[in-house]
This record gives C-alpha cells, sequence and structure tokens, in this order.
C-alpha cells in the first residue's frame, strides 16, 4: 500500500474537525507513513476506551472519569511526559479571556507545558501574570485578558486543552450557559484574547474518541 494511501484510509476512520487534518500536512509530518501498531498497547489502549466508554454512555457518566481518560491518551498514547501535562493551580493565572457581556470567564482546563522549561518556571511567570492582571483589570474588551509575559508565551506553554463532556456536540452550543457559543467560539475567543499569541493550525494532528478536538500552537 502506498504511503498516500495509507494516510488516506486513516483518514477516513477519523472524525476531522478543521484543516490541520489533511492529506498534505500528513504527508508532510509523516513522509515515511505512520509507525507501525503496536499490538501490546493496542489492547490496552482498547480497554481503557472500553472502561471510559462505559461509563460516559451510563447514566451517571463521571467527570473525573473522564479527564483521566483524556489524560491517558495525553501521556500513552502522544507519549507526553507528565512533567508537561500542568491543570489547576500549576496553569498560569493569566491565562484567561473574560467575555463581560455574557459574564463568561474562559481558561483551559489543561495546559501542554514546554519539556526544555521546569514548571517551577511556569508557576513564577504566572505569579507575575497575575499582578498584570490586577494593573489591567479596568480595561474593557470584547474578550479581555493580561498578556502572559513573551517568556512564558515563546517558551513555557505549547497546548490549551478545555474539556467538554463526551455528549457535548462541539459545533453546538454550551447548554445553560449564559453565553450561547459553541466550543469552538470559546477556544477561538481564548486563543485571541491576548493571554496567547496568534493561533496557527497545529502541524501533527492527534485525534482519539473523547479528546478535546480544537488545540494550537504558536507560531
Amino acid at each position: 500500500m502506498s504511503i498516500a494511501r495509507h494516510h488516506a484510509e486513516w483518514l477516513s476512520l477519523l472524525e476531522i474537525s478543521g484543516p490541520f487534518l489533511s492529506m498534505p500536512v500528513l504527508l508532510e509530518a509523516f513522509p515515511q507513513g505512520l509507525d507501525a501498531l503496536d499490538t501490546d498497547y493496542a489492547r490496552e489502549l482498547r480497554a481503557a476506551y472500553e472502561e471510559w466508554a462505559d461509563n460516559q454512555q451510563g447514566l451517571q457518566p463521571e467527570p473525573a472519569i473522564h479527564t483521566a481518560w483524556i489524560r491517558y491518551v495525553l501521556a500513552n498514547t502522544l507519549g507526553l511526559p507528565d512533567k508537561v501535562i500542568a491543570g489547576g493551580q500549576a496553569i498560569p493565572a493569566g491565562l484567561k479571556a473574560t467575555v463581560p457581556e455574557h459574564g463568561v470567564t474562559l481558561r483551559p482546563d489543561l495546559v501542554i507545558l514546554d519539556p526544555n522549561r521546569s514548571r517551577q518556571d511556569v508557576e513564577e511567570s504566572s505569579r507575575q501574570d497575575a499582578k498584570n492582571a490586577k494593573k489591567n483589570k479596568n480595561k474593557e474588551n470584547l474578550a479581555t485578558s493580561a498578556p502572559l509575559r513573551e517568556d512564558t508565551l515563546s517558551s513555557g506553554i505549547r497546548l490549551l486543552i478545555q474539556i467538554y463532556p463526551a455528549a457535548q456536540d462541539l459545533e453546538k452550543t454550551v447548554a445553560g450557559d449564559p453565553w450561547q457559543a459553541t466550543p469552538g467560539t470559546r477556544m477561538m475567543t481564548l486563543l485571541h484574547s491576548g493571554c496567547w499569541s496568534t493561533p496557527r493550525p497545529a502541524r501533527r494532528p492527534a485525534s482519539s474518541p473523547g479528546m478535546p478536538r480544537f488545540g494550537w500552537r504558536r507560531s
């Protein structure tokens, strides 16, 4: 089977969202074709997926299991070390966008950090960001935030992730939220708010059931 045909078969299995899941990008990123399938890990991944799916398709899906599945894919399927996957208080305080007319503040649920920079460095930057936020809190824009320091943007953070329930259609508005906007619109607002940078589509695609399908990286 030719490389292009192999990529085409793989693309046919995915729910494509965005221009970065395309044949030209795949050929550029994987000119020799995709890595050979690790059958042992495939069985492990399938078992983890079935456990996640059974819970999420049940009457009371648990957010903790949903988040654990996303972290599992990031760490085990994508091979990201634990030190670069940050959530909660490890996320810089300035990494947010406010939409004042709807009373909504957008934040990522997880961020992927630069593996060559310590989490302590990023946390120190976040403290500086919090000081900047206080200085700029009276500024009003459609989506406002205190910009992160340039060193944080250029070498501290690589990817933003927002997590939604598995049942949430990413092309439909979020039910029960005061701002009737889709997850895609929310992520674009966060990315364009000034707390990040002008985004461009990620060049290396990744998709898995239940994973967030919106993410950009700095140019």
